[in-house]
Formats: C-alpha cells, structure tokens, sequence
C-alpha cells in the first residue's frame, strides 16, 4: 500500500498538478534582477517603496485567491510562502500527518514538528499544498521553507542525500503545478541544488558571511532574495556588487521595516488568469528604475484574510544556527516561516544554539 501511495505522488510530481490550468508551459521565469517585498503576517501593505516591487512573497495558507488576484492585477508577481519541512499544528491540513511522519518538535516553536522527508505520506501532502495554497489560488512560484532538517536535530533519520532527494521532489513538484520554485536557506546544498530551482531566498548571509554560495544561482542568472535584519543598509554594497537583490526587513516580517537595496522596477498589470512567462533578462540588463511613490501613494492595501497577529515570541537561533523567527503563538492562524534557520549556524560557527544567532528569528514566524 505504501509502494502504491509512493508511486501515486511520483506521478503527481513527474506529470503534474495541473488543476489550476497552469503547466510548466507558462511557468514564470523570475529575472535574476528581481525586486521583491516580504510579508508574512498582517494586511499585506502595498504602498510606499513596496508599491514598486516585481514580486510579493506572503503566507499560501493565509493569502487569498482574491488577495493575489488584486496583487496581480496591480503588475505584481506573486510567491507562495510554505513549510515543507515541518507539521505545524495550526495548519488546516495537520491533521494528514501520521504519528511516523513526526519527529522531534521545533526547539522553540510549540505545535510544531520536524517532519520524515522521505515519506510518501509527507510528500503526498506537500504536493497537495503546492496545488492547493498555490496554484489553485493563482500565485507564480512557491518558497520552500525549513528544507534542512538533516541537519537540524530532527530526531529522524535525515541525510544530506535524503535532503537532496526531497528538494528535489519540492522543486519537480512546483514546476508540474506551473509554478517557478525558490530554494530558502539550506545553503550548504546551495551548489546541488541551483539547477533544479528557479531562485534562492536567504536570510541574513550577509551577517553570517554565507553569501558566496550563491554564486551557483547567480552565474546561471537565477534571482538570489537576500533578507537582513540588523545592521542598517551596510550590506547593500556588497549585494549589489554582486547582484543579489538585498533588503533590510524586521524580524516580524509584518511590512514595519522595508528598505530595499535596489531600485523600484516598472510594472505591468496582468489580468487574473494564468502566469505570465517572463524571460531572463539580457546579459547586464535589468528592470527599469523607478523612484518610490510619493508618500501615501501606491495601490489599495490588500487584507490577508484571518490574519490575527500576535507578538512574536522571541529565541535564540536553534541548533544549526538561524533560528527561524519568531511566529509567535498564533496557533490557529497562520504563523509562518521562522525556523529555517535554526540549523546552519551551529554547524558553521560551532555552538548549537549559539547567542548570537539570538533574537534575531525571534519573529518571523508569527503570521497571524
């Protein structure tokens, strides 16, 4: 029965999760020069400097198709935020996971576990995920989150090779929906993993001097997100040397700080149905500069539908590092993204949960 469901949820990801309508024909094609704006919790906010970004990325589960259809509408693409790494016991679809597919709980977070990667069952839900939180709902691409528990005290037995494995399948399986995939953290499998993904979001590399592995996604002209959360824009110099697409947010990931390294980029209303494919931008070239909207200008703020917000508990970064943010204790809401970082730090500066990884995370995942 397992092999059977196993061979069903290849087939999802190998011939695709069409529903929607969307196929890897028109799959969007993120420019490596894309702007973007990242919110996971409250009414997204869609003026002042975000006004002018490519792309939104928010909460799958608690943005609705209407929510993406106006942000679409206003010439913004739009990335599905997930956690394909962990069981998190406010989402409505918890109840899928069985017993075996858990693991240890996520050091900090109460209601969430760890989850066994190499199960059919996880895999199964997964899939249904991007389908349903994403495509169904008209979003572009999908960010993976908290896709490292090999190396995160996952209480499972998690290898590098079992992470490459369910990456992936993460990334096939975003593409058979239609959707372009973008690899979060889990930068010690950057290099592996840069073909099969169309962009990498990260945290902090800049603070913890990590952003040299994202050459991989760079040289191929792939978008690489960079997120700081400390610091003041000092680290713009060096991201856009590079050609990482750097902005400084606050841990709450709730819209109060955005200040983007790069420049606003030229918009053009899409309507509703289906992406529309967007090819990488010439050799040097880039989007159209464009200067902020005056104050108050910019579109319609657009509500996440039952986003209750709650104030962010604060932790210090996990075993292995960044510790994923604080998602407060909005258990039946939508908390989001936080831990991905709790595990590379410990690895490469050697203390398990180390200090200085800190609060840092201490917000993220609050999400309502």
């Amino acid at each position: 029965m397992r092999k059977l469901l196993f061979l069903c949820v290849a087939a999802l990801a190998v011939g695709g999760i069409a529903a929607s309508g969307a196929s890897a024909a028109n799959q969007w094609v993120p420019p490596k020069s894309l702007s973007w704006y990242w919110q996971l919790q409250g009414t997204v906010k869609t003026t002042g400097p975000q006004a002018n970004a490519d792309a939104f990325d928010v909460d799958g589960f608690g943005t609705s198709a209407a929510t993406v259809s106006q942000l679409r509408a206003a010439g913004h693409h739009t990335i599905c935020y997930i956690s394909a790494g962990t069981a998190e016991n406010w989402r409505s679809d918890y109840g899928q996971f069985t017993s075996s597919d858990l693991g240890n709980g996520v050091s900090g977070w109460a209601g969430e576990k760890w989850v066994d990667t190499r199960s059919p069952n996880v895999r199964s839900i997964m899939a249904a995920r991007v389908q349903s939180q994403c495509a169904a709902k008209g979003f572009d691409a999908v960010e993976f989150d908290n896709v490292d528990g090999y190396d995160n005290g996952s209480g499972l037995p998690l290898t590098a090779a079992t992470q490459l494995d369910y990456n992936g399948f993460l990334a096939g399986t975003a593409h058979a929906a239609g959707l372009a995939a973008f690899l979060k953290n889990d930068v010690a499998q950057v290099a592996q993993l840069a073909p099969q993904f169309d962009g990498a979001i990260n945290e902090q590399c800049g603070e913890y001097d990590e952003c040299g592995a994202y050459s991989a996604f760079l040289n191929a002209d792939k978008p690489v997100l960079q997120a700081e959360y400390a610091g003041g824009s000092g680290f713009c110099t060096s991201a856009n040397a590079a050609g990482r697409q750097a902005a400084l947010y606050n841990l709450n990931l709730d819209g109060g700080t955005y200040t983007p390294c790069f420049s606003g980029s030229s918009l053009t209303p899409r309507p509703a149905g289906g992406t529309t494919p967007t090819p990488p931008p010439a050799q040097g070239g880039g989007t159209t500069p464009t200067p902020p909207p005056a104050q108050g200008g910019g579109t319609t703020p657009v509500t996440t539908p039952g986003a209750q917000h709650h104030k962010p508990a604060t932790k210090g970064r996990h075993p292995k590092g960044r510790t994923r943010g604080a998602r407060g204790t909005a258990r039946g809401h939508g908390k989001t993204h936080g831990k991905r970082h709790a595990k590379k730090h410990a690895r490469k500066h050697g203390t398990k949960h180390g200090t200085k990884h800190g609060k840092k995370h201490a917000a993220h995942r609050v999400r309502a």
